[in-house]
């Protein structure tokens, strides 16, 4: 269940980045209380590295790693009760640091604040509390377990991004062909410079995946033909079985 709530929040953090599981990503870092939990993830890594497309799993020792809040009054809510004082007790909450406004609501669900020398208790309900990610990291919080994935991406995780899209697409391109599963192909396009560029770093890894003998640099409808789309970018790619 650890693993797989795991997995899930690394999925939605992709979302909330706006990043393609498609995408590879330097990093996912994981906080988690349980030492026994945490240490089932560090022997289950290369299942999260795989289900997640990262290269890395890391775990953070506190969750302000990976995680903030904003506090914030409930206007709607505390404007009917305080008006006038509202701007006060506005300011009031923004003077206690957010980890023990944190702290107060998790364990009591309330928070004091301090008015002229009057202690006013304020619930759950009388505040909108909002995550933030702490940078570099898309976070999403569950319970106690916290999911960061690294949002940076080097040139090298675009060109490998890009080199798993097209590797989709020609496999999907075989498919459609009807070409046996241990077919070898040979491939055709004018690739555009950054695809071009893209494959010439992971050619090997396109080869294999693929089962493609040969790359020419040069569109030929082939045996197949078909536009494909990489990011912005389209081109006709041309396929036909390999022989010798």
């Amino acid at each position: 269940d650890t693993l797989r709530k795991v997995v899930e929040g690394g999925r939605s953090a992709r979302n909330t980045a706006g990043l393609k599981i498609r995408q590879p990503l330097q990093s996912i870092c994981i906080h988690i209380p349980d030492p026994a939990k945490e240490e089932f993830l560090r022997e289950n890594a290369a299942v999260i590295r795989d289900e997640l497309n990262v290269k890395a799993v890391d775990f953070a020792t506190d969750s302000s790693e990976l995680i903030t809040y904003q506090v914030r009054p409930n206007l709607p809510r505390l404007g009917q009760r305080f008006r006038e004082d509202l701007p006060r007790i506005r300011q009031e909450i923004g003077r206690i640091p957010v980890a023990d406004l944190i702290r107060n609501i998790r364990e009591s669900g309330k928070i004091d604040v301090n008015l002229d020398g009057k202690t006013i208790e304020l619930g759950e309900e009388d505040l909108l509390v909002e995550p933030v990610s702490v940078e570099p990291y898309a976070a999403i919080e569950m319970d106690s377990l916290v999911v960061g994935v690294h949002k940076e991406l080097t040139e090298e995780l675009l060109q490998e991004g890009k080199v798993r899209d097209l590797i989709r697409q020609v496999q999907i391109m075989r498919k459609n062909a009807r070409f046996a599963v241990e077919d070898r192909i040979r491939v055709f396009s004018a690739f555009t410079p950054e695809i071009r560029s893209a494959l010439d770093r992971y050619e090997t890894y396109f080869c294999n995946e693929t089962l493609t003998k040969e790359i020419v640099a040069d569109y030929q409808p082939g045996e197949f033909s078909d536009t494909i789309r990489v990011g912005q970018e389209s081109f006709p790619v041309g396929i036909s079985r390999y022989s010798d």
